[in-house]
């Protein structure tokens, strides 16, 4: 909260006008994702799955509340960075996946050990949605991994 506060005193608006000016400047298919991310906060009945999907539009809105890698972006053929981006998404899903295999866990059991809920998991697992930054240590963790062999554009500390 202390982030939406802060962005609201330095740019002078309701928090309400921040979020619009900040979606209006995202590309359309991350303001996809935080529809998509909006309609499963509402569908949604457990407190700690709301918990974590409201960090998640937080940090998706709020980038400078967390670590994050930016992305240089160029001229670059926009259907060619999506492309990338979606591929680069199911490579981490995949390692995600394999890694939890490879412990012999289930999704179940991964979304218990991380507080997510196992539809997050799965839409993880499978490339629908990047995790956050906070997301992915918490399922390095779960995982006995870092978050570096998950990711491969995790930050190095």
């Amino acid at each position: 909260m202390t982030t939406i506060v802060n962005c609201e005193a330095e740019a002078g608006d309701s928090v309400s006008s921040v979020v619009q000016q900040r979606l209006k400047k995202m590309p359309p298919e991350v303001v996809e994702s935080v529809l998509e991310l909006v309609k499963c906060l509402r569908e949604e009945e457990g407190d700690e799955a709301r918990e974590h999907i409201s960090r998640t539009l937080l940090e998706i809105i709020f980038p400078e509340s967390i670590r994050s890698i930016r992305l240089p972006v160029g001229e670059a053929d926009e259907r060619e960075a999506r492309q990338k981006l979606n591929d680069y998404r199911k490579k981490v899903g995949e390692q995600i996946r394999r890694r939890r295999e490879e412990m012999e866990m289930t999704q179940d059991q991964l979304a218990d050990a991380t507080g997510l809920s196992q539809s997050h998991v799965c839409r993880l697992e499978v490339g629908k949605h990047a995790p956050t930054y906070a997301t992915m240590e918490r399922i390095a963790k779960a995982l006995n991994t870092s978050p570096d062999q998950l990711d491969p554009g995790f930050p190095d500390e």
